[in-house]
Formats: structure tokens, sequence, C-alpha cells
């Protein structure tokens, strides 16, 4: 078995001084989502979904993930919906 506890470290390190350095939110998100597929184990894509007054929306994403979402927005359910309603991480399979 091996240690990931050193990469996940790392990886926070990473991610708490891109968050500093910014200069944007949605900048920040992007490096977010990217790190997120970069250091969780078979992760391919990373999205974040965002519910506001006005409806949701995509804030990051990687690969065609927004298109994925938009499809789920519009059927009004999808993995992204259930972790966005339930605060818990998905993961799906393609």
């Amino acid at each position: 078995m091996t240690d990931d506890r050193g990469d996940t470290v790392a990886a926070f390190r990473r991610l708490s001084g891109l968050l500093l350095e910014e200069e944007s939110h949605a900048s920040a998100l992007d490096h977010v989502v990217h790190l997120a597929v970069a250091t969780i184990p078979r992760c391919d894509e990373c999205g974040i979904s965002v519910r506001t007054r006005a409806g949701l929306f995509t804030t990051a994403g990687t690969g065609n993930v927004e298109e994925l979402d938009a499809h789920q927005y519009a059927a009004g359910e999808g993995p992204c919906l259930t972790a966005l309603n339930d605060g818990t991480p998905c993961r799906t399979k393609l």
C-alpha cells in the first residue's frame, strides 16, 4: 500500500499558495479543479457548480464538464446536482 499523504499535503500547500496569489476567484477556482484532477486518484474531470438566485452555473471545470453540467441543470437531475444538494462529492463513471 502506498502512502499518498505526502502528495496530498504537497497539493494542499500548492493550493493554498495559489489561492493567496490569484488575482480573481475564477482563476483560483480553475486551479482548484485542475489540481483536483492531478491529485485525486482516478479523477479524470472535475467541476464546481454553484446555485444562486439567478440559477445554477459551473464556476470552473475541466474538459467538457461545463457542457455535461448544463445538461444536468436542464434535466434537473444528475451527479453534480446530487453533490450540490447533498453537500457530498459525487464520483461518476462515463
